[in-house]
Formats: structure tokens, sequence, C-alpha cells
């Protein structure tokens, strides 16, 4: 069985704030009260609702969690030269530049950060190896349609379907942590 193979999970996945919705039913057929679908979840609701579903204690790490944060071309480009990412740090820089454009073009999510680019994968990461970069977090129950959306309601004391949501970001304590690290690479 594989909950009880799994100590736990920590997943990137769904929206909070705009997209991630306080109610785990919709309020009508094909009503999705205004949630959107995230890119990871809407590649496979399917897999992504039975992962949610799974009695194992789980952390889902939403996509705009990240949005608080970008990484700018200016500050890829002050990475010294020698370490692990210096051979790469014009492209990095380039991409960082071309998330701004797209984003000032598109137009920006509430809480967005302008700049560069969102370092999704890192601040998922960070959950697990950082968390205290996040604020308190509460316990959820998480369902995911057909779409993609997700939707949430309170869990229940000890409910072993809960997901803990982390709280917000730590802009500063994380981007300082991140950027150092890279530095030391």
């Amino acid at each position: 069985d594989l909950a009880r193979a799994l100590a736990g999970l920590f997943v990137m996945g769904g929206r909070s704030g705009s997209g991630l919705r306080e109610s785990v039913q919709p309020s009508g057929p094909g009503d999705a009260s205004g949630a959107l679908p995230e890119f990871n979840f809407s590649k496979d609701p399917e897999a992504a609702a039975f992962v949610m579903s799974l009695p194992v204690p789980k952390t889902l790490v939403p996509f705009d969690a990240a949005f608080p944060v970008a990484i700018t071309a200016e500050e890829v480009l002050s990475l010294p030269v020698a370490s692990a990412l210096g051979p790469h740090r014009a492209r990095l820089a380039r991409f960082a530049r071309k998330q701004d454009l797209l984003r000032r073009v598109l137009g920006r999510r509430p809480g967005q950060a302008a700049g560069g680019f969102h370092p999704w994968d890192v601040v998922a990461a960070a959950a697990l190896a950082a968390p205290e970069v996040f604020g308190a977090g509460r316990s959820v129950l998480v369902r995911v349609d057909a779409a993609g959306r997700t939707f949430l309601a309170e869990a229940g004391e000890g409910d072993p379907h809960a997901v803990y949501l982390p709280g917000p970001l730590d802009v500063a304590l994380f981007r300082g942590a991140f950027l150092s690290y890279l530095s030391r690479c």
C-alpha cells in the first residue's frame, strides 16, 4: 500500500489567494467560483486529486507562494563568475528580463513581485529544507476538480487527509538565503 510506504509528501501545485477557493464544493455544475487551474495540477488532475487524498502527512506549497519574490537580472549578474551558475549568468539574466516583460504585458496577479522570475520550485523546496522562511500555516482539506482547480476547507483535528498549507513567505529571509547559497556553490 502506497500510503504506508510514505512518511509524508511535499507537493507544489494548486493556487492560493485569487485562485485557491475556500470551499470544497463548487456552487453549481461546472462552477469553480472563480478558481483558476494551476499548471502542475491541470496536467493530471486525477493524479493530483489522488495524492491530495492520501492519508499521509502532506505539505502543499501553492503556485503563487512564490509570487512575492522575483529574482532580477541584476541579482543574477551579481553572482560570482566562479559559482556553479557563473557560466549561465547571462542566459539566466535574459530569462529574468523576459519574465519581467511578460508579466508587464500580461499583467501581474495580486501580490506578484516585479522585476524577474519567480523561483517556484525553490520556494517549494524551502518548505522542506528551510520551513522558517514561511509564516504559520494551517491544516486544510484540498479537493482538485477535473480541470486542476483547487478548493479548500478547514480540516478537522486529526483528519488523516489534512494537508498543511504554509503561511506567507518571508521574502527578505528567503531571498537572502537563496542568493547567499547561489553565491557559495
